[in-house]
């Protein structure tokens, strides 16, 4: 009988740990949290550098004030399958200026606002988090007038409309060094579409 009870006893105390692991677990994973905000005051001004947004446990939202001025400037967004979207105040003047869309933790484009309007002008495409392709496109319009082609993040092409009517009429290419070898006029002029079908990262 003794060695009866002691073999219970053993097993309600293992029985009493795993539980008290698996509560342990849960709670650390965030499940029993909800959403929930963290400050970091690395030093001690009391204006955040870093907020950090949580649903469940999980990072949502970070801002960021980079250059401590007490107004975020950065903010990212993640959901699932690592991907996010970054959004950046680069000249610190209050408005957006910078955009940045992450696709299984790797960048796959960046919009870039130029002139200061508020509007990107400049659209960068990235395959592997590799640049491989710039469309300048001023103010958002629907015709490009530059498009800089890359290969190994080195710019190799350059195709341009220099007359506005909506079509690539020049074309540039450059060595290595990104040192400008040729420019002459396209005897075809070609759509922006055309142009980036097949390059244009997925």
């Amino acid at each position: 009988m003794q060695n009866r009870s002691m073999g219970w006893g053993s097993a309600g105390l293992l029985c009493g740990i795993s539980l008290g692991v698996l509560i342990g677990l849960y709670w650390s994973s965030g499940e029993s949290r909800g959403s929930y905000t963290v400050e970091k005051d690395r030093d001690g001004d009391g204006k955040p550098e870093a907020t950090l947004y949580y649903e469940r446990g999980i990072l949502v939202l970070h801002k960021a004030d980079r250059n401590l001025d007490g107004h975020p400037d950065e903010f990212e967004w993640f959901w699932g399958d690592l991907d996010s979207r970054r959004e950046v105040d680069d000249d610190f003047d209050g408005k957006v200026d910078g955009w940045a869309t992450y696709r299984r933790g790797n960048l796959w484009m960046s919009e870039r606002d130029t002139d200061k309007n508020g509007v990107p002008d400049e659209f960068q495409y990235y395959e592997h988090g590799v640049i491989k392709l710039v469309v300048w496109r001023p103010n958002k319009s629907a015709r490009p007038t530059v498009i800089d082609f890359y290969e190994m993040a080195i710019l190799t092409k350059e195709l341009s409309d220099t007359n506005g009517d909506g079509l690539m009429d020049t074309v540039a290419r450059f060595d290595a060094f990104q040192n400008l070898i040729s420019k002459e006029e396209l005897s075809e002029p070609i759509s922006a579409e055309d142009a980036t079908r097949s390059v244009m990262p997925k």
